[in-house]
């Protein structure tokens, strides 16, 4: 004899909440994809004399940033000259990865760090960008 229909939703709300939802729906939860990565574009570094960097879009390029001698966020002015590791902006999920893909794009050990630059300048370049270490 079938259960009642009362008894059978109970049992179903009594599952942890993914699992209904996965029974109900039939779906799978979707991996979360990379994080959002910087646009191209100049953008402002947030201490006080800092250069701006325009930014080429391109991840993981080598010179994908240059210098500008502005520091209002207009990317004006003469630009700055600096090592290709301070002109390198890397995509990477992580600090360790990011070295490694400096090292390899580079030719040439990373002797500096490679530093977390997701927050310094406005608009921040968001979650997994680094700037390579000097070389």
């Amino acid at each position: 004899m079938p259960a009642p229909r009362g008894r059978t939703l109970v049992l179903a709300l009594a599952l942890p909440l993914a699992t209904v939802g996965l029974t109900l729906t039939g779906c799978t939860p979707e991996a979360p994809g990379p994080p959002p990565y910087p646009e191209r574009g100049c953008y402002d570094h947030l201490m006080a004399g800092e250069p701006d960097v325009e930014y080429s879009g391109e991840p993981s390029e080598l010179g994908n940033l240059e210098h500008w001698s502005s520091t209002d966020g207009s990317c004006t002015g003469r630009r700055v000259e600096r090592s290709a590791a301070d002109t390198t902006l890397m995509e990477s999920p992580s600090k360790s990865s990011a070295e490694f893909l400096c090292r390899t794009l580079m030719g040439a050990p990373v002797r500096g760090p490679v530093d977390d630059v997701s927050g310094p300048w406005s608009p921040a370049f968001g979650p997994g960008a680094f700037l390579c270490g000097a070389v």
